[in-house]
């Protein structure tokens, strides 16, 4: 599902995610790597600072996981780790950083709780120097803010999904239960007007309660229709003149 949220719901969460790692960082380039559950891989999914060329390879880039699992179990407990490209180490991703022209560079853990589920780089070009202290202490706190926002990114849009399913189910049930009450209040009419009989002053007491109470649950169905219109924006107001006098006793009863 945080794949999900990168196809469909905050690129620009992520865009800006790429930027800003490189630009505090001061590195060349910065991506974005989500894990996807069903192919066993990670994918580029943005990235900033590429050239042309290297934008249409991250496109096709699919990493086995087990390709670095390695590096992956060393982020299982840290929330970054420096990668220097010349000294060997991973091949996969040796070859892979020679392909971008990346020489040094960090990756930083994207975490959903204590879950690993992706990867945010940050690489040099050319540059061979260690990254500072001070540049890791950001890594670091730059690993936990792009979690927690990948995090409530992907709540909202749960929330947002939560609430369109709600409206629609909220919208068919309201106009779904209006046929049955059509069909009770034709029958209580009929009742009422002595169709099937005359009807004693109690039963006839008997009929104007149970209409009084259809009534009361309908208008409560036509409120949750409103409720959903209202939500999508769809209602009009729509003014009249009232008795008070009879709204009280209405109350009352």
């Amino acid at each position: 599902d945080v794949l999900a949220l990168a196809r469909s719901g905050d690129r620009v969460l992520l865009q800006r995610l790429c930027q800003v790692t490189a630009e505090v960082l001061h590195t060349d380039s910065s991506h974005t790597l989500l894990w996807r559950p069903t192919e066993d891989v990670y994918i580029v999914v943005n990235g900033h600072g590429d050239t042309p060329a290297q934008e249409h390879l991250t496109q096709a880039l699919r990493i086995p996981r087990v390709a670095i699992a390695d590096l992956l179990a060393y982020l299982e407990w840290s929330d970054f780790l420096e990668i220097d490209s010349r000294a060997g180490g991973n091949t996969f991703i040796a070859q892979l950083a020679q392909s971008y022209g990346a020489t040094r560079g960090l990756w930083l853990a994207l975490r959903r709780g204590k879950e690993l589920v992706g990867v945010q780089t940050a690489y040099y070009r050319g540059a061979t120097a260690p990254f500072t202290s001070r540049q890791k202490q950001i890594a670091r706190g730059l690993a936990q803010i792009a979690s927690m926002a990948l995090n409530n990114a992907r709540l909202l849009e749960q929330a947002e999904s939560a609430t369109a399913l709600k409206s629609a189910f909220l919208s068919l049930i309201s106009h779904e239960l209006r046929t049955p009450f059509h069909i009770i209040f034709g029958y209580l009419d009929l009742l009422h007007d002595a169709e099937f009989g005359a009807l004693t002053a109690e039963q006839t007491e008997v009929i104007l309660q149970v209409q009084n109470a259809a009534r009361g649950l309908f208008d409560m169905i036509a409120a949750l229709l409103d409720a959903s219109n209202l939500e999508h924006g769809h209602a009009r107001l729509e003014t009249t003149a009232i008795n008070v006098s009879t709204l009280l006793r209405e109350l009352q009863q």
